[in-house]
């Protein structure tokens, strides 16, 4: 959950700071975050077997 939660953060304070109306970075790095809590979560659960 911290995860995604720092790259909707990340990714609002991007678009804020650029005044861009449509919200790339925030998709951008939500999605990436999202891959990341997955891949990071995989590698845990595969890691404790």
């Amino acid at each position: 959950m911290t995860i995604i939660g720092a790259g909707t953060f990340i990714g609002y304070k991007i678009d804020k700071w650029l005044n861009i109306s449509f919200h790339i970075f925030l998709l951008i790095f939500i999605i990436l975050s999202v891959i990341g809590a997955i891949l990071y979560a995989m590698r845990d659960f595969i890691k404790k077997d």
